[in-house]
């Protein structure tokens, strides 16, 4: 199982609504079947983050226990609202606040969000050259020329592959990113934006001291919005990113590109999900 949150956005006006998604998705080659706990499927915890006080809560409670069925691949989803109210009634003072999700009782989440007189920052899709597509977690590992396995002190691994390895300027090369858990434990990862992965092209050069320079890369010229998010991957489980971006004319025939990509992550030791292939400029 894996569950995410979204929030619809980073800074909140005054008065404005703060809408709230979390799914549930089965990532097994069957059905799932889960009893829920007491306080239903999930828990939701709002903590003033000057203060550290929790202001709001909410769960789904129930009187006696239900059950939830999950088919392969589903995903359950629900949607909660906040007023910008505390469990009183009160309007909050504007500043930060930290919302806390646990689904099931067992998958923790969180995000971070700003209540400002300031303009409000939306998490921005990919531009021309980036041409993200969203995660699907149930898509099988990518197939294609090059892949390289992750490294680090992680049990996150990375394979990165290209629809093509050999291309000439103004052709678009797309990429299939994918990092499975290879632990027996869930690993969790937090994430500064909204951004959750990267993927950068450099010419390979034969001098070993020289700067390499990325001649581009995916997270360039896009407004990613600043959060803070969790994102728990179970034992064996995998997420599948996949985009594509245009081989600029600057690049000269002749060029060999290292292409890599890693995981976005903050807070942990070294590159998580690190992946490289190779393509020729022809």
């Amino acid at each position: 199982l894996e569950a995410w949150l979204y929030t619809d956005r980073t800074n909140y006006r005054p008065g404005t609504g703060v809408q709230l998604r979390l799914t549930l998705t089965n990532l097994a080659n069957g059905s799932a079947y889960i009893n829920l706990p007491r306080k239903g499927e999930y828990t939701i915890t709002i903590t003033d983050v000057r203060s550290n006080r929790m202001i709001w809560s909410k769960d789904r409670s129930q009187s006696r226990r239900g059950s939830l069925q999950l088919n392969a691949g589903g995903t359950a989803q629900w949607n909660e609202f906040w007023d910008q109210r505390d469990s009183r009634g009160n309007i909050v003072p504007m500043g930060a606040y930290r919302i806390d999700v646990r689904v099931l009782d067992l998958l923790p989440l969180s995000a971070q969000i700003f209540l400002s007189e300031r303009g409000v920052e939306r998490p921005q899709p990919g531009n021309g050259n980036g041409g993200i597509v969203p995660p699907d977690p149930v898509t099988g590992p990518g197939r294609g020329g090059g892949g390289g396995s992750g490294r680090g002190e992680s049990a996150i691994r990375g394979d990165l592959s290209l629809n093509k390895t050999s291309v000439r300027p103004g052709d678009v090369v797309r990429f299939t990113y994918t990092v499975v858990n290879t632990s027996r434990e869930p690993t969790t990862l937090a994430f500064g934006s909204a951004q959750l992965f990267d993927v950068w092209a450099t010419a390979v050069t034969r001098n070993p001291a020289a700067t390499r320079t990325p001649v581009w890369r995916l997270g360039d010229g896009v407004a990613w919005a600043q959060m803070m998010q969790q994102v728990t991957i179970q034992p064996g489980a995998q997420r599948v990113f996949q985009g594509s971006w245009r081989i600029g004319n600057d690049i000269k025939p002749g060029q060999t590109l290292d292409v890599s990509a890693s995981l976005t992550s903050v807070g942990g030791r070294g590159i998580v999900g690190a992946a490289k292939t190779r393509v020729e400029v022809n």
